[in-house]
């Protein structure tokens, strides 16, 4: 099915959705006014009858209200009116039966009572009361709301055919030459290329104006995006000068330049030294990952000897590795080929994926980096471990930020930032490169990413 078609169907299905709405919108707007003229009519009727009453017990002559009532017998929706004297007994009424009658009475069910008290020079002298037949007033709405029907659905036969139709035809045919144009924008957005104008812009009809709504979001999420940026390195100035303030004094004091301190004092002092810098590396990581999202991290391609990467970011592991009795090995396949990449943001990935590797690997256990050519234009990089590994559902998920495998957190030798494995993907998609995990519970955890080499 070509595209125009699937506009087609598309724009035919909202067709008569819309007119559906339509036709529901002017029903319900119609069933108001009924009830809206019905109320308006027994509110006049209630005036009228409040009128007569006042008359009558003016004149003291209720023959004019009797003719009146009378009359009234012959409205269909009318159950019964008339008026009350102020000791509540009936001086005229629909019902000539009931004259003299102490009210309620010709009550029943299905019945809407209106009642307005009856006032002369500002003294109460009795009520007027109007009691409507619901069941017959529910009677004429239906009525009317039938003739209503009727109407619209003779407007919707003519409308579904013509406009309808028609419209959707014409639609799918002015959509389907720019959605190109408006997917390559969408591309060049999510790249960061906020600034890029969507070709289309210049038409004047609906896929312009989303054309040009497309270009006026891209620049306030540009603007945004900036803002972000500039919000994130100052926020992280400030908190970086407190930090190392803390640890800077924590330190002097643990070296005792202010006073003796004891055993358990000092190693108080290098907790609140090893939180600063944690919390450092975690603002760190947030500014770092904020740049790569938005691509403002610069990327300095240069040719790169991977196998010297790989092993200059092991050594920054060395003093865990030796500490828990842990065997690090680094396999590079001979004469790899040199990578154009950022020697020190892909030292910053490989690093970020051993450490994740120490963290779960148990003492003694071991850890093997790989490298070796991939596909003839790339080479490819495995980090594994022995730890627990992970489960295959929340492969895909280990990459996402503060994510963390609820099934390993308490093997953890370290709690890290969530952040870690997020920045290693950011880097390697940053140099047109995937990485991936894979693993069996029980059995270790393999990280792998690919990197062209041309």
């Amino acid at each position: 099915m070509n595209l125009r078609t699937r506009f087609f169907l598309v724009l035919f299905g909202l067709g008569l959705i819309i007119l559906a709405a339509s036709a529901l919108s002017l029903y319900a707007v119609g069933y108001r006014q009924i009830v809206r003229a019905q109320d308006a009519a027994k509110a006049e009727t209630l005036d009228r009858v409040a009128g007569v009453c006042r008359e009558a017990a003016i004149g003291s002559n209720d023959i004019t209200a009797i003719d009146f009532f009378k009359l009234l017998r012959k409205d269909p929706g009318v159950a019964y009116a008339g008026c009350l004297d102020a000791e509540g007994r009936f001086r005229a009424h629909t019902n000539p039966a009931l004259i003299g009658e102490t009210f309620p009475a010709g009550g029943g069910l299905a019945r809407l009572r209106l009642t307005r008290p009856v006032e002369v020079r500002g003294s109460t002298v009795g009520t007027a009361v109007v009691q409507y037949d619901e069941d017959r007033l529910a009677a004429e709405v239906r009525r009317r709301l039938l003739e209503l029907t009727l109407g619209i659905a003779s407007a919707v036969s003519i409308v579904l055919p013509t406009v309808v139709l028609g419209g959707a035809v014409l639609l799918a045919r002015s959509l389907a030459d720019p959605i190109a144009a408006l997917e390559g924008a969408a591309s060049e957005f999510g790249r960061g290329n906020f600034d890029y104008e969507v070709p289309a812009s210049e038409r004047r009809d609906e896929v312009g104006g989303l054309a040009r709504s497309l270009t006026a979001m891209a620049r306030r999420l540009g603007e945004l995006d900036r803002l972000k940026q500039s919000f994130l390195q100052q926020i992280t100035h400030d908190l970086r000068l407190p930090l190392t303030s803390i640890h800077g004094y924590a330190e002097m004091i643990s070296e005792g330049t202010s006073g003796p301190v004891t055993p358990k004092q000092i190693e108080q002092l290098r907790a609140v030294q090893e939180s600063s810098d944690r919390l450092g590396e975690y603002i760190d990581d947030i500014l770092d990952l904020a740049k790569l999202e938005a691509g403002g991290m610069t990327v300095e391609r240069k040719p790169v000897a991977l196998e010297s990467v790989l092993r200059s970011a092991a050594v920054l592991l060395d003093a865990g590795v030796i500490e828990h009795g842990i065997r690090l090995d680094i396999r590079c396949e001979p004469e790899l080929p040199l990578v154009p990449a950022d020697a020190d943001l892909l030292r910053r990935a490989a690093a970020n994926l051993l450490g994740n590797a120490l963290k779960f690997t148990p003492k003694g256990g071991s850890i093997t980096v790989e490298a070796r050519r991939d596909d003839p234009g790339a080479v490819r990089v495995s980090v594994s471990d022995t730890g627990p590994g992970i489960p295959q559902e929340k492969l895909e998920k280990v990459f996402d930020k503060f994510f963390q495998v609820t099934e390993t957190k308490g093997v953890a030798r370290q709690a890290g930032t969530g952040l870690g494995l997020t920045i290693a993907r950011e880097i390697v998609q940053a140099h047109g490169g995937k990485i991936w995990a894979q693993s069996e519970p029980g059995r270790g955890a393999t990280f792998i990413f690919t990197l062209p080499v041309g």
